[in-house]
């Protein structure tokens, strides 16, 4: 496959630029880690979770740069440094068409190079959507506790759920009820402490058609899994009070993908920064090192 040449960026450096959203169009304060020393070999786009931004892969990314990857994403809209009312879209595919116009900027720049979608939770939602529209994009997928299904509720008190959600949503669709509990997110207290002390991170309550429009989109997902049919790597905290556990197997089971792989950790909901994020981590760079090796395989077999 062709390199990239990187623009000149000191070692561990990223650059900045923004991008306009789809919604009211909103700036988007976009990311890109190149590689300091020699050409990109892919491309990785990183979709962050609710709630969170971008700043919080930094270690990842460079981790990422530093094995040859060019990694990209941006906060989304109404999230870190991007403008928009904060944690609050009025349809989720917003996010999803937001990150296939950031894909498309850099395919515009990078056009020979292999694009790898990964998504955390609402982002590993959003970056599947994108694959179902746009699969001829990309030649990966990699999802990380992915927000198909909640915690495991009973279908009563899941049905009750969302039509609470729903009917806040049509008379005070802005008002935050639904709480975001922070120590639900890593096992580790030091790790919670960093999330809540962040200043860019939103600690607060969740607004009912957020919710509804989450919900909805999760619905969808999980009647069109089987329209998915690239390589995908799933990983999941064993203990995630967030995404049930069993959201993740429900994904793996009913993918079209031939290659797919499913990797447990311990810790919570964000094994990035949990109790085993370095092995996590370094078992995503190896899924995508692997990947890559065979695509050159295929290359130079034809």
């Amino acid at each position: 496959m062709a390199a990239v040449k990187s623009p000149e960026l000191a070692p561990r450096d990223k650059e900045e630029l923004l991008l306009n959203s789809v919604w009211n169009g909103y700036a988007l304060r976009c990311y890109s880690w190149y590689p300091s020393s020699n050409p990109a070999r892919a491309m990785v786009y990183i979709a962050h979770g609710v709630t969170e931004h971008m700043g919080r892969y930094d270690e990842f990314a460079i981790l990422l740069a530093d094995s040859g990857l060019c990694v990209f994403g941006h906060d989304h809209v109404g999230h870190g440094h991007s403008d928009g009312e904060r944690v609050h879209v009025e349809n989720i595919d917003t996010y999803v068409q937001d990150v296939i116009n950031h894909v498309e900027l850099m395919k515009s720049k990078y056009p020979h190079l292999p694009y790898i979608l990964m998504g955390h939770s609402m982002g590993g939602l959003i970056v599947a959507h994108a694959t179902i529209l746009r699969g001829d994009m990309f030649a990966g997928l990699v999802l990380s506790a992915a927000a198909v299904r909640p915690v495991v509720v009973s279908p009563v008190t899941a049905a009750i759920v969302n039509f609470g959600a729903k009917s806040l949503a049509f008379v005070m669709p802005r008002v935050p009820l639904f709480p975001w509990k922070t120590s639900n997110i890593t096992s580790l207290p030091e790790e919670v402490k960093c999330y809540e002390e962040d200043s860019l991170t939103h600690c607060g309550m969740m607004k009912p058609a957020w919710t509804a429009s989450m919900m909805d989109s999760m619905s969808l997902l999980s009647q069109s899994l089987h329209k998915i049919t690239l390589p995908v790597l799933l990983i999941h905290g064993a203990r995630d009070p967030v995404v049930s556990y069993s959201s993740s197997e429900f994904v793996y089971k009913n993918l079209s993908s031939k290659d797919k792989t499913f990797l447990r950790f311990d810790g919570f909901h964000d094994v990035l920064h949990d109790v085993e994020q370095e092995k996590a981590k370094l078992a995503i760079r190896d899924w995508i090192r692997k990947h890559l090796a065979l695509a050159d395989a295929i290359d130079h077999s034809c």
